[in-house]
């Protein structure tokens, strides 16, 4: 149906965009829009909210090392996914508990929360529901983790990386073309090769995870801040009503 209505409505615009380049080739392979009619504008950060800093408010106990994941409770997320890798790693990691934090609300949450009893870890995982201190959660995890079976953006990975946060995410949608190689990409649906990407990343040394971190929020910094964003907007509608 959308494929269809772009089809209908392509006459009517002078341009068509998108928040990816993977979601433009998807659009043009499906026959929504015609080649050279949708560009990518990607997604805005405000790197304000969103940067590295210590709070004095500590949500964890010391001896916890935590995985947060952000997202509502839906299909596209594919928690399930993440439980069950979680479920494949160690209680421990280098003397610290391991934790699960997922933020975000929906349907699902009765039958995650069965599934992680099921898997006998629901003392690790933590449900929050919805936040509103996202940005501190993300300074406080040791480590951000995206499990979706699709994406069009990543909009909560480029968020994770402007914290300078270590991220492991499934090669969905335009998630490549955020990280830019600054985490670890696994194939989505695959609960197996999640868990060893988180290994992975917990196995970096300190140093190693702080230089990727100021490359990350490098990367954020001059691709998807919002006044590089509003600058291509703004080139956009300059070009057109030329």
């Amino acid at each position: 149906m959308r494929s269809f209505l772009y089809r209908v409505t392509d006459s009517l615009a002078d341009l068509s965009t998108n928040v990816s380049d993977e979601a433009v080739e998807a659009f043009v392979e499906n026959g929504a829009v015609p080649k050279g009619r949708m560009i990518v504008v990607y997604n805005g950060i405000d790197l304000s909210r969103f940067r590295c800093e210590v709070t004095e408010r500590h949500v964890h106990a010391e001896d916890e090392l935590v995985l947060l994941a952000v997202g509502r409770l839906h299909p596209q997320k594919d928690y399930p996914n993440l439980l069950r890798a979680f479920s494949l790693l160690p209680r421990a990691y280098e003397g610290r508990e391991l934790r699960l934090d997922i933020v975000g609300e929906g349907a699902e949450r009765n039958g995650l929360e069965a599934l992680a009893r099921e898997l006998g870890i629901e003392s690790q995982v933590h449900f929050l529901g919805i936040r509103s201190d996202v940005p501190e959660l993300l300074n406080q995890a040791d480590l951000f983790v995206l499990s979706s079976a699709w994406e069009g953006f990543g909009l909560v990975v480029a968020e994770a990386m402007a914290c300078e946060k270590r991220v492991v995410a499934t090669d969905c949608g335009g998630v490549a073309e955020v990280l830019g190689g600054n985490g670890v990409l696994v194939p989505p649906s695959d609960h197996k090769a999640l868990a060893e990407g988180i290994q992975e990343a917990l196995a970096m040394p300190i140093d190693e995870a702080e230089c990727l971190g100021r490359a990350a929020r490098a990367r954020i910094e001059s691709t998807f801040c919002l006044n590089v964003i509003l600058s291509r907007w703004t080139e956009i509608y300059s070009s057109e009503a030329n």
